[in-house]
């Protein structure tokens, strides 16, 4: 045979081997029936329509067990392993914008023993790495939530019935402790809204503070020492500001009674509200909080002893109001104003109390230790220091 016929007969098995290859590889758009996702296609397609439908989320750890259940429950959605305390709902409704939005970035492993790398791992095993998001009992409706891409711009994910892994390009938070979960927010007052501050310790320390009169600017200490000296205005509006941007580091139901040695703080609004306010510290709560559902971390948290419990009222309080005449005037001149008001501030106010006692009362709020010192102040710090000798002669 010549060269020329084996030249051609060489080629033409090379063509029939090429043919062969690419006629016997899955298309993209068989191997997408087949269950894979191509780069740059939603990784969930029919999740954002049916979004709003959904009304729970379980967040599952290593060994199946349950570690945060949410529950929308009248267009509010509460976390259940904190009584049904109000979940934040920017969390959740983010979450499940991600998960209707999350693309691929990438295909990545279908073999088991490489799960654990990606913490995509099967959640029945101790040490999956990772967690499982469920909103539903379908086997489409869950999701393995991995680890975060090593440029933090993605995550790794599985749904449990698939081999195939993913890189997507959302973040996908998912956070397994049910404090991480709640509406941390209790209360945003500012200061130029406070018109008196009444502060009584269990040993009848007491602060009380008003505005001189409606158009001041400051609050000022009204029962002053004779032969004392405020240290400065920063200390009274330190009290004062403490209630704008207080939020919790966690919560519980309030069930045990008050402490004796609590400190209550009254803070009368310029609409007449009166917020009470009690604080406490309880280092032996810290123990008590590690059996509060799965967040066995509690017990760890130098914080989680900085406790507060607060309700708002219309009425005078008689257990803490002052018996100072400018706070007690201040005080009824602002409760007075909303009832002389036609312009409807006053069913304002009572629609604030009413919306205050819905989110804080029967609940007991962790709060951070800077925000529990700037609540818990005494007479003397707001003083300045007495003269060495002077001192010396008190002792």
């Amino acid at each position: 045979m010549s060269n020329r016929n084996l030249l051609l007969l060489a080629l033409a098995a090379v063509i029939a081997s090429l043919l062969a290859w690419h006629f016997s590889r899955p298309s993209e758009r068989s191997a997408h029936q087949a269950g894979a996702i191509a780069t740059g296609e939603l990784l969930l397609p029919e999740f954002a329509a049916a979004a709003n439908a959904i009304d729970s989320l379980q967040v599952y750890g290593a060994g199946e067990q349950l570690l945060v259940e949410l529950k929308r429950e009248d267009q509010r959605w509460t976390v259940l392993q904190k009584d049904a305390y109000a979940a934040d709902w920017s969390k959740v409704r983010e979450l499940l914008r991600e998960l209707g939005q999350a693309r691929v970035i990438a295909a990545k492993t279908s073999r088991e023993a490489m799960y654990p790398r990606l913490g995509v791992a099967d959640i029945s095993m101790e040490n999956t790495g990772g967690g499982l998001l469920r909103w539903g009992q379908g086997p489409d409706q869950a999701l393995i939530i991995g680890i975060r891409s090593d440029d933090l711009e993605g995550r790794y994910v599985r749904q449990p019935e698939q081999a195939q892994s993913y890189l997507v390009d959302k973040v996908l938070e998912v956070p397994t402790r049910p404090r991480d979960w709640i509406d941390r927010d209790i209360i945003d007052w500012q200061g130029s809204r406070i018109s008196a501050v009444t502060v009584r310790h269990a040993d009848k320390d007491l602060i009380q503070l008003a505005r001189p009169d409606a158009d001041a600017l400051e609050l000022q200490l009204q029962n002053l020492p004779e032969g004392r000296e405020l240290s400065g205005q920063w200390a009274i509006n330190g009290l004062v500001n403490a209630l704008t941007g207080l939020q919790a580091d966690n919560v519980f139901a309030a069930t045990d009674p008050l402490p004796d040695d609590a400190t209550r703080l009254l803070y009368v609004s310029d609409n007449g509200i009166n917020l009470l306010l009690s604080i406490y510290t309880d280092s032996a709560a810290d123990a008590a909080s590690a059996d509060d559902g799965n967040d066995v971390d509690d017990a760890a948290d130098d914080d989680s002893s900085y406790r507060l419990r607060a309700e708002a009222s219309l009425e005078p309080v008689p257990a803490i109001a002052s018996d100072s005449a400018a706070v007690t005037a201040a005080a009824a001149e602002a409760e007075a104003e909303p009832a002389n008001d036609d312009s409807g501030a006053r069913a304002a106010a009572v629609a604030e109390v009413a919306e205050l006692n819905q989110r804080l009362r029967g609940w007991e709020y962790v709060i951070p230790q800077y925000k529990f010192n700037a609540l818990n102040k005494r007479l003397e710090d707001l003083l300045k220091p007495l003269p060495a000798a002077d001192a010396d002669s008190d002792d």
